[in-house]
């Protein structure tokens, strides 16, 4: 469900358990108090109210603001100091009205009336906590978890008190907690940030830990406070039921009760010490240090006062062209070569860029492998070619080691006044515009539009639906049989992967597989594939092969032990396991690619080439690939009709996966003449519609 991924996948776990610690501890003593507080008569009960609001507040303002410090948006992020304060004053009122309110012995319902109001400020903290969160992007809020966390802690809240007024202390305890926990990460469930161009990337988060343990420090100080007092009035206690002085009086100023023979002490009050003022902030950089150390580009704030610059400055008949564009490939990079690889790429990429740029043009980076650039042009044209430009350096080969390796990237073009009469809007319009121009291998640049902002917020909709779509198990596989042209018995079946949405009903693999692989979801997703697959061919009764598409993302050095434990886990024999990859997938590291596939086969699984025929591998690259299976592409089956030629290069693939030792296997095939045909060129292996659509199978339906 979307909490718990939004706290295991969105969160920092080592902040998330210290907000946990001053939670619990906070609840503890939050409870003692206020069952102190309703024994307690006259000023002792109002003094012991006001401790009591002063170890709860903290307890839910320290325990939400830690647990946003655990907020992992990929963002810098910031609060807005007045609106930070004004929470903190809310969560100790908010404490201390509902203490008085169930304090109160003539109401018998007062408790759990108290319990709520405790529970609604919770909620205002929360969320005018939530109006402070400074971040370069788009909130967007599900209404139907923000209604459900403000339930729950009125809920929870209301049976928190009930059980503490009944000196159910555990029970208490436990229901604070879950009234501050269960609103906090429902809210955060129900938000989403949409980041916009100009959004700086958050920095490691060893700062954010550093903080939120001094946040803890001082929540640990306040409930040490509290709980010293709840202790010193207890040891009083007993002294005098022994007949001895009390010793002593209690941090909130309340004498004990001492024999009139004691000597008279003055009461000792705690002193709030105001923490020291701020320091000033740093007068703005010149704009000639304003520039990213591992490019030496400049950084978004120059970017921004140069856009600033040429707006103001702005000719009629004149146009400001801004690009967003984003590097591929640098996920990838990291993962396989290692992060010191991924900035050899970006400082590649960003040299190449900065050597085309003409007089007026300006480049910056923003962090991670997003750039952005500005200039003033005369039309669209001009713009397309500034763009283009940029672009060619994107498509350069760059060397990593002993790897060469094929880069890309995507441009979002948007023009003022066009497409935005100021600035930020105008950064944000290129921004949506590279997402889309990612999400199409086709066009990968692309001018923003009107309907642009809805493509992109849908797009970014649906891959939270995505990411949520596997913990619900709303996956399926289907299979698509492959039969031998010379007996006519099905041989095989490839695992078809199909997304059951609950509202949008059937999604094709066309609509989320790029989604997958931007959101770097693939791999998990892959591996699911895979492991179902496996399981479900483990259960047929006879030996068919079972074939399993990878994913570039997929092949890792260490492939070869997830495809082992799938194999074992199911029990499925490695010769009936055989593994598709692309000509694509190849190109990118051929040398890297090999060497996986050589550990695959290892284990005793077979390797395809699939879809081979669309690409322009050569034969050298093909023999140099350690492969068992050649599969040509379904658009050769469906250009037979085009003419002779379509045949011959049939029959030439055919003839050259034979003379390689190759199994062929032929995409497509749709009607009997072209299974005939194959049957009669020497092609093993066919699958396409002819043989049925792809569809689950049962196991009584196997074989």
């Amino acid at each position: 469900m979307r909490i718990l991924t939004c706290l295991t996948q969105e969160h920092d776990l080592r902040v998330v358990a210290l907000a946990a610690l001053i939670c619990a501890l906070g609840a503890y003593v939050t409870v003692r108090l206020f069952q102190q507080m309703r024994e307690a008569e006259g000023k002792a009960r109002d003094a012991w109210r006001l401790l009591g609001a002063m170890a709860a507040g903290p307890t839910i303002w320290c325990t939400h603001f830690v647990a946003m410090l655990a907020y992992r948006p990929e963002l810098d992020v910031a609060y807005e100091p007045r609106l930070t304060g004004v929470s903190f004053m809310i969560a100790v009122v908010g404490a201390g009205a509902s203490m008085a309110l169930a304090m109160r012995r003539d109401l018998a319902w007062a408790p759990a009336v108290g319990g709520a109001l405790f529970g609604l400020a919770v909620v205002a903290m929360h969320y005018i906590g939530m109006m402070a969160f400074a971040v370069q992007g788009i909130i967007l809020w599900a209404q139907a978890y923000v209604v459900a966390s403000v339930v729950m802690a009125l809920l929870f809240g209301a049976a928190a008190f009930h059980a503490a007024a009944t000196r159910q202390m555990g029970w208490a305890v436990a229901l604070v907690i879950l009234t501050i926990v269960s609103l906090h990460f429902t809210g955060m469930a129900a938000m989403e940030v949409l980041p916009l161009a100009a959004a700086v990337p958050a920095p490691a988060g060893e700062g954010h830990l550093t903080l939120a343990m001094a946040i803890t420090g001082l929540a640990l100080l306040l409930f040490g406070v509290g709980g010293a007092n709840r202790l010193l009035e207890e040891e009083a206690r007993q002294r005098v039921a022994r007949g001895l002085p009390a010793g002593g009086f209690g941090l909130g100023g309340l004498p004990m009760p001492v024999p009139a023979a004691g000597p008279a002490v003055p009461p000792l009050r705690v002193l709030e010490e105001r923490p020291p003022a701020p320091p000033p902030a740093p007068p703005p950089q010149p704009l000639e240090v304003q520039r990213d150390t591992l490019t030496g580009l400049p950084r978004h704030a120059a970017f921004f006062e140069r856009l600033d610059e040429l707006a103001s400055q702005l000719r009629p008949g004149s146009q400001i062209a801004v690009l967003a564009i984003e590097a591929d490939r640098l996920k990838e990079v990291n993962g396989l070569h290692g992060h010191a690889a991924g900035d050899t790429m970006l400082a590649a990429l960003a040299r190449g860029m900065a050597q085309s740029l003409r007089e007026g043009e300006f480049l910056a980076r923003f962090g991670g492998g997003e750039f952005a650039a500005v200039a003033v042009v005369p039309d669209r044209e001009e713009a397309r070619e500034f763009a283009e430009r940029l672009r060619r350096q994107l498509q350069a080969r760059v060397q990593l080691g002993d790897t060469e390796i094929v880069c890309d990237g995507s441009i979002g073009v948007a023009l003022m006044p066009q497409d935005a009469e100021g600035p930020t809007a105008l950064v944000t319009c290129a921004d949506l515009a590279m997402h889309l121009a990612k999400a199409n291998p086709a066009r990968r640049i692309r001018f923003y539009e009107e309907a642009t902002e809805d493509a992109v917020r849908e797009r970014r909709r649906m891959t939270q639906e995505l990411r949520d779509a596997l913990a619900r198990g709303q996956f399926r596989l289907v299979w698509q049989s492959q039969v031998s042209t010379q007996s006519g018995r099905i041989v095989g079946r490839e695992a078809l992967l199909r997304w059951e949405h609950p509202v949008r009903g059937p999604i094709p693999p066309a609509d989320f597989i790029a989604l997958a692989e931007e959101s770097g979801l693939m791999p998990r997703l892959g591996e699911w594939v895979l492991i179902e697959a496996c399981r479900q061919a483990a259960q047929w009764p006879g030996r068919e092969h079972v074939s399993v598409n990878l994913s570039v993302m997929q092949l890792v050095p260490d492939l070869h032990r997830a495809v082992a434990d799938a194999l074992a886990e199911a029990g499925l024999p490695p010769d009936r396991l055989e593994l598709e990859i692309t000509e694509a997938s190849v190109s990118r590291d051929p040398e890297r690619t090999a060497r996986l596939l050589e550990k695959l086969r290892a284990i005793g699984v077979s390797i395809a080439m699939d879809d081979y025929g669309r690409g322009s591998m050569s034969l050298t690259a093909l023999r140099e690939l350690p492969l068992d299976c050649l599969k040509l592409d379904h658009t050769l089956m469906q250009g037979l009709e085009d003419g002779p030629q379509a045949l011959a290069t049939i029959r030439a693939l055919i003839a050259l996966g034979k003379s390689l030792g190759l199994k062929v296997v032929a995409e497509g095939v749709e009607t009997r003449e072209q299974l005939e045909l194959l049957r009669r060129e020497g092609c093993d292996e066919a699958q396409g519609f002819l043989f049925g659509p792809p569809a689950e199978i049962s196991r009584a339906a196997a074989g």
